[in-house]
């Protein structure tokens, strides 16, 4: 599912850079939305909604260049069991993999798009030559 770099979800984990198990994303919005700053203008009703959808058990932020870009939602386990270390270490290094391919995809197509302005530049000059020799 796409979600908006603008959804509640993004801009709450726009600070943070590590994995949040669902209780206590869900902890954290419910007690803690009076008291912090940071989340007077989120809708933590939408986050919750969209976690419970999924049936979010992790949630793990996808950054790019710096800036979280997307929000991995793993969901529980089937048998139930409790995310080791060792499993969220090993997601971790998944998501940060996964960031690095989509940068590198973002950056291939800003490549494409530089290649494809260079060449209507030169398109453009060469016409312009050719109009002014004729």
């Amino acid at each position: 599912m796409c979600i908006s770099e603008k959804h509640p979800l993004i801009r709450y984990f726009g600070n943070k850079k590590e994995i949040v198990y669902y209780k206590k994303l869900q902890d954290d919005l419910t007690y803690y939305s009076i008291q912090r700053k940071e989340y007077a203008d989120i809708d933590i009703a939408e986050i919750l909604y969209l976690l419970k959808k999924y049936d979010a058990e992790l949630c793990v932020p996808l950054s790019i260049g710096g800036e979280v870009k997307g929000i991995w939602i793993i969901s529980e386990k089937l048998s139930k069991a409790i995310f080791s270390r060792e499993e969220t270490n090993w997601i971790s290094n998944i998501a940060a993999q996964v960031s690095t391919v989509v940068e590198n995809i973002l950056l291939y197509e800003q490549l494409l798009h530089s290649e494809r302005l260079a060449m209507l530049g030169q398109m453009s000059a060469a016409v312009a030559h050719e109009i002014r020799n004729h």
